[in-house]
């Protein structure tokens, strides 16, 4: 059997005989697509497909579970091989160390529940001061809303070439405003910058693919300090994102336990139904938070010389 290091230095030589290491490669963007290669594995998931399944499209490309979990390791072999990172030897020690701790690592961990569902028993979120400053430390989600604790998130808004805007409904079982209106969005993970939560959030709750960092554009960065709200308080800088696709709406594929469907509007339909059925829509997509956000995205548009010509000064 071939060790580690034996497969990250041919990952590393194909990778570099089709191009990929021309240049020195962005770190983040590197973890960003093992993340994108995670995501899809759940996609397959998602779709039905078994832990132990593989099929074949497109010339015989192995596809499934088992051939995104290939991906990830492929990925990691291959920067491993082109830093001289030896991963059997740190694998060995890693292991040797992991015998000697505590039950569980003495941490809460993944469980899984009586409807044969994973569960995350605490998933943790990095605190902010009021100034957007880290203060090293994290929090449980539950305790971060209960005491309105400043964190980060990331919203996505969408764009066609027809300059409309994807918006999404929350699913009927969200615990946090469900069956509003919304735009992609989510927190961000421990660990995780912001654009890698971006990328993650629209490849997981509307299946986009085959995108990249730079796709996505920051036009702002906003403080929102909330009231409480059906036991939540959720105080956060909010990390806003444009995202060009030439999706049609029957081509989104999206996460079922977070939506129950997507549409294109346009920015003078949804500030007309939001202002008729304010309930019906979080508080990004309506009133003057929908219209700062729309002004942003347009002199984003414009600073970058693409076409706003279709959307009315408001």
């Amino acid at each position: 059997m071939r060790c580690l290091n034996d497969i990250s230095k041919e990952a590393y030589e194909n990778s570099k005989n089709h191009g990929f290491w021309e240049k020195e490669r962005d770190f983040g963007e590197i973890i960003a697509l093992i993340h994108t290669e995670l995501s899809e594995a759940y996609e397959e998931y998602r779709h039905g497909k078994g832990f132990n399944e593989t099929y074949y499209e497109n010339e015989n490309k192995p596809c499934g579970i088992p051939s995104e979990f290939a991906d990830v390791i492929i990925r990691i072999c291959d920067f491993c091989g082109a830093n001289n990172i030896d991963l059997d030897k740190i694998i060995e020690e890693k292991m040797e160390y992991n015998k000697k701790r505590d039950y569980k690592h003495n941490k809460k961990c993944w469980v899984i529940l009586e409807s044969g569902k994973y569960n995350i028993m605490d998933e943790l979120l990095e605190i902010y001061d009021e100034n957007n400053q880290y203060l090293n430390y994290q929090e449980e989600r539950k305790t971060v809303h209960e005491k309105g604790l400043f964190h980060r998130e990331i919203s996505v808004w969408i764009l066609n070439e027809k300059n409309e805007f994807l918006i999404q409904k929350r699913a009927a079982t969200k615990k946090n405003q469900p069956n509003k209106w919304a735009m992609c969005g989510g927190h961000i993970d421990v660990g995780e910058t912001e654009i890698e939560a971006a990328l993650r959030e629209v490849k997981e709750e509307v299946g986009i693919k085959n995108i990249k960092l730079n796709d996505l554009i920051l036009y702002d960065v906003q403080k929102h300090v909330s009231n409480k709200l059906n036991g939540i308080i959720n105080n956060h800088f909010k990390y806003c994102y444009i995202l060009r696709t030439n999706l049609k709406e029957n081509e989104f594929i999206i996460q079922k336990e977070e939506l129950s469907e997507v549409k294109y509007v346009t920015f003078e339909e949804l500030f007309e139904k939001s202002e008729k059925e304010p309930d019906n829509y979080v508080n990004s997509l309506k009133g003057e938070l929908l219209k700062t956000n729309f002004n942003k995205i347009k002199e984003k548009l414009k600073e970058l010389k693409e076409d706003s010509s279709l959307w009315e000064e408001k």
